[in-house]
């Protein structure tokens, strides 16, 4: 479904968020690489937040209140800095797990939500499965106005039995999906586009992750 659609129910209940503020080496993360290098704590955009140096850096976190919730919820602030003549842009993934050693940082499972922008294009998003990553092309789509000098919010949500989700950006819906997800992974992963994105310095704080009522449909 194209941007704007269908908000949450206002009925819904969220509940109690599990909030990480990515002030500083949050418990139970796995680094990229395995290691601090291209990522750290750093003042961006005044505030104190988790800054992704190399564009093949990633955080990946524990889901906390999303691990069970049916529906679920994970969103994250992201800053992406303005520098031109680069693409750049920031990139959630949810339901991960790390593939062999930690230090490879490979995810599998779940769903990735990415927004990017580029010189002399309109901003997009990308929505996917990590594991379709090689062999199929994601569901991409425009994103309203520029997302370079500022705060914003991305999130992801959905239904296990059901089978609806959603990727949000600023609280408005990009993209809308149903199907069979694989959701058997444990944890959230952000990060700065794996690999694909310049220049890199993407920044994220406040991760916060709920389980939902039913009414959040």
């Amino acid at each position: 479904m194209p941007f704007g659609a269908t908000a949450t129910s206002n009925a819904c209940n969220w509940g109690r968020a599990t909030w990480v503020d990515l002030d500083t080496l949050p418990a139970g993360a796995i680094l990229r690489n395995g290691q601090i290098g291209g990522q750290g704590v750093a003042d961006v955009a005044g505030r104190r937040a988790w800054k992704i140096t190399s564009d093949w850096g990633q955080i990946l976190l524990p889901l906390g209140s999303a691990m069970n919730g049916d529906p679920f919820a994970v969103e994250a602030e992201f800053y992406i800095p303005e520098e031109g003549g680069w693409e750049r842009g920031a990139e959630m993934a949810v339901f991960t797990e790390v593939l062999g050693e930690p230090k490879a940082g490979m995810i599998s499972h779940g769903i990735v939500f990415l927004v990017k922008e580029a010189p002399g294009k309109a901003p997009w998003f990308m929505w996917f499965e990590p594991e379709d990553r090689r062999t199929r092309n994601p569901y991409t789509g425009t994103v309203p106005g520029s997302l370079a000098g500022r705060w914003h919010t991305l999130r992801i949500e959905g239904s296990r039995s059901k089978k609806w989700f959603r990727g949000l950006l600023d609280g408005r819906p990009l993209v809308v999906s149903s199907g069979d997800y694989d959701l058997a992974g444990s944890r959230v992963s952000l990060g700065a586009g794996y690999g694909d994105t310049k220049p890199e310095n993407v920044a994220w704080s406040n991760l916060r992750t709920f389980a939902g009522t039913p009414e959040c449909q």
